[in-house]
Order: C-alpha cells, then sequence, then structure tokens
C-alpha cells in the first residue's frame, strides 16, 4: 500500500475555496483503480495550511492517477494556492497499519 502526502498552501482568505477544491479532486480520484481512501487535514493554527492523506493499492495506481487526465486537468479558476509556498509531495511505503481491535 502506498501513502501519498501532499501539502497545500492557499493564499489569506481562500482558504474555504482550496478546501473545496482538494474534495473536489478526491471525488475524482474515487473512480481510478486501486484508490482506497483520502483525508484533507487543516491545520488548526495555520488555516491556510492544507493536507491531503491518500491512500493507494500500489505505485502503479498512483503513478495511473498522476498520470491521468483528471489530475493534469488542474483545478481552473482563480488562483487559491500561495505561489510563495509550493506544493510539497510525498510518496510513503506504508509498513505497518494500525486499528483498534
Amino acid at each position: 500500500m502506498i501513502a501519498f502526502v501532499s501539502h497545500h498552501y492557499a493564499l489569506p482568505g481562500k482558504d474555504r475555496e482550496l478546501v473545496k477544491r482538494l474534495h473536489d479532486t478526491g471525488e475524482k480520484m474515487r473512480r481510478y483503480k486501486g484508490f482506497i481512501s483520502r483525508t484533507n487535514l487543516q491545520a488548526i493554527d495555520d488555516p491556510t495550511h492544507v493536507t491531503a492523506v491518500a491512500f493507494w493499492e500500489s505505485a502503479e495506481a498512483l503513478d495511473a492517477w498522476d498520470n491521468g487526465p483528471d489530475r493534469r486537468a488542474g483545478q481552473g479558476g482563480e488562483p487559491v494556492m500561495d505561489p510563495a509556498r509550493p506544493v510539497h509531495r510525498v510518496r510513503f511505503k506504508v509498513v505497518a497499519e494500525f486499528k483498534p481491535g
């Protein structure tokens, strides 16, 4: 399993729009084979910082998303992300998972 973490930073006053756009991205991901789940997190002490954590069955499944038309299409519309704070993306191999029970 692969975890994909991406940190996004909104322009001042644009955090709600960024959250909406990242939600829309998650909706698009749902249609891809190998997608497991996605969670969007908004920092309590800095609402302009939104982190997305997505889980995929394999690196190949994530590659299909990264190279697919929905990912390449982008968000469009008015800019909401702070160009001074670029998106930071990291892929992780899941080596352990802990759940209750």
